[in-house]
């Protein structure tokens, strides 16, 4: 395995300190430090400064998060199975990072005004990239009104990050799971009696 070129290490560095500290707190200095970069470096791969290392890093997450659904839509996981499978990879994740990060898109949005509208730009597409994905996937298994139940599961899972976080516990990833899980059993159901009542319509 090759090792992490300056730009990758710069990369890293951002994501784990973005997800912990948002955009503000989260130093150049810092990031240099935890890359083991040298000081030029960075404007040397990022010449738009730190919001452009802001939203290479946000695109780079975004891609990694597509790449996971796209395994698992191969994986021919039902929604329930994969919505266990969310919330598994986040306990891991807040248990391996000792609850130190939180979700990249919403610490980053915090504080973010007229200067960083370019990162304001990206978080807003990776979002919509992330849901459409996610949307896209629930439609494949035959749910009806996918993007209003993506929207509300990946909100509920961030909230999940957020209260997981706080209380240094991964419970809340079970409530997510005994509460939303029944979502999909109601959308498929109302697709088939809505599917029924058409039929007889036509009939």
């Amino acid at each position: 395995m090759s090792m992490p070129t300056t730009r990758e290490r710069i990369l890293n560095a951002a994501l784990a300190l973005f997800k912990a500290r948002g955009y503000h707190a989260a130093g150049v200095a810092d990031i240099l430090a935890l890359a083991k970069a040298p000081k030029g470096s960075l404007y040397h791969h990022f010449p738009g400064g730190k919001p452009d290392l802001a939203s290479a890093a946000v695109r780079s997450l975004t891609g990694r998060i597509v790449a996971l659904f796209e395994e698992d839509v191969v994986g021919d996981l039902s929604p329930e199975e994969h919505l266990s499978l969310l919330c598994e990879r986040c306990c891991q994740w807040l248990v391996e990072t000792e609850f130190y990060e939180g979700v990249i898109l919403s610490t980053l949005a915090m504080g973010l005004g007229e200067p960083e509208s370019e990162v304001m730009e990206t978080l807003l597409h990776s979002n919509r990239e992330i849901v459409d994905r996610y949307a896209a996937y629930l439609e494949s298994r035959g749910i009806e009104s996918p993007y209003q139940l993506a929207l509300t599961v990946l909100m509920t899972l961030e909230g999940a990050v957020i209260y997981a976080r706080i209380r240094r516990d991964v419970a809340p990833f079970r409530a997510c799971k005994a509460t939303l899980a029944p979502l999909f059993e109601m959308a498929r159901r109302e697709g088939g009696e809505e599917r029924h009542l058409v039929l007889n319509r036509i009939g």
